[in-house]
């Protein structure tokens, strides 16, 4: 963030230009413009009050095309605005500014997409070799180093609620009313529903020592904690 800062401040020295003030979004993805620093950006252009918005790259804005281009054609450009990238070197109040700020942004996008197919895929490929693919683990298992290892307390719970929707066909809700009568606490800490009842019954295959990614079933390298 310093260099960033930095950067900025050199350029208007640089260029003359006046430096009202700084905003900065410390520690939060660029996937969204629902974020505190640009909301404040959409305000100071909507107030027509500024030249311009200085940034150090056009993605620390947004890597979504469509909120690039919301932010320039429906804010900034009203008011007569500019967007200028300090590393990328443009200027949107020029016509090859602006056609750079449309081919950086859709650049921008792309490269967020690649991201994220690139994280799909090792979630895949994980799948397929039944290792775990990421995220939260499942009531009954702690994520300790990567792996999936057994709770045994939080398992015997799990067996329980499966006996009583197999065995004894009790509703998803009844399951519910007795895990919460019971003092047992999801996950999270929080009480249960019958869409968290819902969502274990159908873990089935995994409690069971499977795992399924997609279309792909295979072996996990984790415990079962229920058996057939």
């Amino acid at each position: 963030m310093d260099v960033q800062r930095n950067s900025i401040v050199n350029y208007c020295n640089a260029m003359g230009y006046k430096l009202e003030r700084v905003i900065a979004d410390e520690g939060i993805s660029g996937k969204t413009l629902e974020r505190a620093g640009v909301q404040e950006v959409i305000q100071v252009l909507t107030s027509c009050e500024y030249a311009g918005v200085i940034v150090y790259k056009l993605d620390r804005i947004s890597r979504n095309l469509k909120d690039i281009l919301i932010l320039h054609d429906d804010i900034s450009e009203k008011c007569g605005s500019s967007i200028i990238s300090v590393k990328e070197q443009f200027d949107t109040s020029t016509a090859t500014g602006r056609l750079f700020f449309h081919m950086i942004g859709g650049f921008a996008e792309f490269e967020r997409n690649v991201i994220s197919e690139r994280l799909m895929g090792g979630r895949i490929e994980k799948a397929q070799k039944g290792k775990f693919a990421g995220g939260s683990a499942p009531f009954g298992y702690d994520l300790i180093a990567g792996k999936l290892i057994v709770n045994e307390e939080q398992a015997t719970i799990v067996r329980e609620v499966f006996r009583r929707r197999n065995e004894e066909e009790q509703s998803l809700q009844k399951i519910a009313d007795w895990l919460n009568e019971s003092g047992v606490k999801t996950k999270r800490g929080g009480k249960w529903s019958k869409v968290h009842v819902k969502d274990m019954i159908e873990r089935e295959g995994f409690y069971k020592g499977m795992y399924k990614h997609g279309e792909v079933m295979t072996k996990g390298e984790h415990e079962a904690i229920i058996v057939s």
